[in-house]
């Protein structure tokens, strides 16, 4: 007989939905072949945290090892690999030296005939070149310029009366600029404008002669010269003019005077002078 027909498999049961467990929440499957909890090794036999690598904050910065900050330079090692030389060790160079120093010039002042005045100093063996100064009432030294030769004339144009006038003059090297002597200051002198002089036939029958007050003058000083020949000295006076007497005059001839500022001890001149006009004397 055949056999009997196995019996159909029951259904298999519908699984009930259920919400999905959290992973942190579903336990874990318990497998016979699969070794108990604790049999894994416990988490004191990991390493102890202390000998894991160092922290990366203990590492230098990557800005630190890399590229200097913007904000900082970075230090400039020293050349410490080689030696330096001292300084005196080397012979110093040639232009180091000091200069032959020469004499100093012993400068004098004076006003000339023409209203300047004239600096005049002695000659200085082995001197190039002179460096000429001045100064007004005391105050700073001026250059005026170089010169090879012992004078020099200020022009009157460049000078105002009134004023106190020094000079000094110092060798100098070829270049100009390099000085080979010092200098000493001349003597001072006032320098005073130029008298402007008139003269006419006096009502006695002699020569007046009139100028104008000059300022800062307290003597003026007198000359005569006969048809256009050397200038005499006739005397000073506090006064702005002076009469020639009759006595002292010649007929027939053309006389002509000047007058100049001076200092009290009546020799010193401290201005230039300018001939008067012409007078051709008659009794």
């Amino acid at each position: 007989a055949a056999p009997a027909a196995p019996a159909a498999p029951a259904a298999p049961a519908k699984p009930e939905a259920t919400p999905a467990a959290k992973p942190t929440e579903a336990p874990a499957e318990k497998h016979d072949d699969a070794p108990e909890a604790t049999d894994a090794p416990e988490a004191t036999d990991a390493p102890a945290v202390t000998d894991a690598p160092a922290a990366p904050t203990e590492k230098p910065a990557a800005s630190q090892s890399t590229k200097p900050s913007t904000s900082q330079k970075a230090p400039v090692s020293k050349p410490t690999e080689e030696p330096v030389s001292e300084p005196t060790e080397e012979p110093a160079p040639a232009e180091t030296a000091k200069p032959v120093q020469l004499d100093v010039p012993e400068v004098s002042i004076s006003v000339t005939a023409a209203g300047g005045i004239k600096v005049t100093w002695d000659k200085i063996d082995d001197a190039p070149l002179y460096m000429v100064y001045y100064r007004e009432n005391g105050g700073s030294w001026h250059r005026i310029g170089t010169t090879a030769a012992t004078s020099y004339t200020r022009a009157a144009s460049k000078l105002t009366s009134g004023k106190t006038y020094e000079f000094t003059v110092r060798c100098v090297d070829k270049d100009k600029t390099t000085m080979l002597s010092g200098y000493e200051a001349s003597n001072s002198l006032k320098y005073l404008a130029t008298p402007e002089v008139t003269i006419a036939k006096a009502s006695n029958g002699g020569i007046k002669v009139t100028w104008n007050k000059i300022a800062g003058a307290s003597r003026y000083l007198v000359y005569y010269r006969e048809n256009g020949g050397s200038w005499h000295k006739i005397g000073t006076t506090t006064a702005v003019s002076y009469t020639r007497a009759a006595k002292a005059l010649k007929s027939g001839v053309n006389y002509q005077f000047t007058v100049r500022c001076v200092m009290n001890d009546k020799k010193t001149v401290l201005s230039g002078y300018e001939a008067s006009n012409s007078l051709k004397y008659t009794k």
